[in-house]
């Protein structure tokens, strides 16, 4: 069989996860970065199955696999995938739904810290000999014990930043789609509608996919609900948020600052060369990172070995235990069984 690794300069291909494709029969591993879609249409028109980590596999991409049975995830969120174009051929994706929960948990614990602490004003007022100026009012910090953190999204990772949250004595509010009150309050979170959590929240924390319904859904008309002195943090997906209405309401003191991880506009995961300017630079109040949540090297091998867990269950005749296009299965059932 032959194996497309995508991604092969963002994420180098180790010995280790070689030597794990070979023993599940693979004896081919073509490494690409796939930088076009016409490189990726080239290499993997003969590939069985496709693993990527941040490439985008649209239509025709996908429309080009004519062997291929299994595009793999190296990772959660699918948005960059066409999924109604790889569930119409037979294709299954399957994606890591628990993977760098706890990573991406401390990075959002790490931006919320940061802003409350208004660590670059003082690392700038240090670095400045400047620190006399920390005695002024707008160096005064909030508190954070007794907050109120609202997590859009609770999912892994919100319930791991939830977990976090209650070390600091917080209050929770969550907003999603699936309400389980039992399980929240074992996390101490409390499910309450979106307008609710904005206006009520000192720590707005996004850590919900992209889809359909979240696209956009964090605009000025929602900034204007939250509190001066509120803090938002996104580590779920950029176009959850009007990036642009977002630092505007920074700029403008609607908000008190933002904590951005992950972005719309750019793609964290190319050559800055040809990209446009990030909505956010040079906006006091608001800390960015470069898409770097889940890096860790703990992650890294960590994705590995359950990326190959699924390709094991896939070639071993069995369906992925997560796959995002459940639709497909009823096309698989003479080949795959639970």
């Amino acid at each position: 069989m032959k194996m497309l690794r995508l991604d092969s300069e963002l994420l180098v291909v180790t010995q280790y996860e070689r030597d794990r494709l070979h023993a599940l029969g693979f004896d081919e591993i073509d490494e690409i970065n796939g930088d076009t879609p016409e490189e990726i249409i080239e290499h993997g028109r003969d590939a069985d199955m496709v693993m990527v980590m941040s490439n985008y596999l649209p239509e025709r991409v996908i429309e080009s696999f004519e062997k291929c049975i299994a595009i793999i995830r190296r990772g959660t969120g699918c948005d960059k995938i066409s999924i109604p174009t790889a569930t119409k051929k037979g294709i299954l994706v399957a994606n890591l739904p628990a993977f760098a929960i706890e990573d991406v948990a401390d990075h959002a614990m790490m931006l919320l810290l940061a802003l409350a602490r208004k660590l670059p004003y003082q690392e700038k007022a240090l670095a400045s000999r400047d620190w006399v100026n920390m005695k002024k009012p707008i160096y005064n910090f909030p508190r954070i014990t007794g907050k109120t953190v609202g997590l859009v999204g609770f999912g892994h990772i919100g319930k791991c930043i939830a977990r976090r949250c209650r070390g600091f004595d917080m209050r929770i509010l969550d907003h999603h789609r699936h309400v389980d009150p039992e399980e929240e309050a074992r996390y101490g979170a409390t499910p309450v509608d979106l307008e609710t959590l904005l206006r009520e929240s000192d720590f707005v924390i996004l850590c919900c996919p992209q889809t359909k319904e979240t696209r956009g859904m964090l605009g000025k008309e929602q900034f204007a609900m939250m509190k001066k002195t509120a803090f938002l943090i996104n580590v779920g997906r950029g176009a959850v948020t009007d990036e642009e209405a977002l630092a505007e309401a920074v700029k403008n003191g609607v908000i008190a600052g933002a904590g951005i991880d992950v972005f719309e506009h750019l793609n964290l995961f190319a050559s800055p060369e040809g990209q446009g300017p990030c909505y956010y630079d040079g906006i006091e109040g608001i800390i960015t990172t470069p898409h770097s949540a889940a890096n860790t090297a703990e992650s890294t091998r960590e994705s590995i070995d359950k990326a190959m867990e699924q390709i094991e269950r896939i070639v071993t005749g069995h369906f992925p235990s997560s796959w995002v296009n459940p639709e497909v299965k009823d096309q698989l059932r003479d080949r795959y069984k639970d």
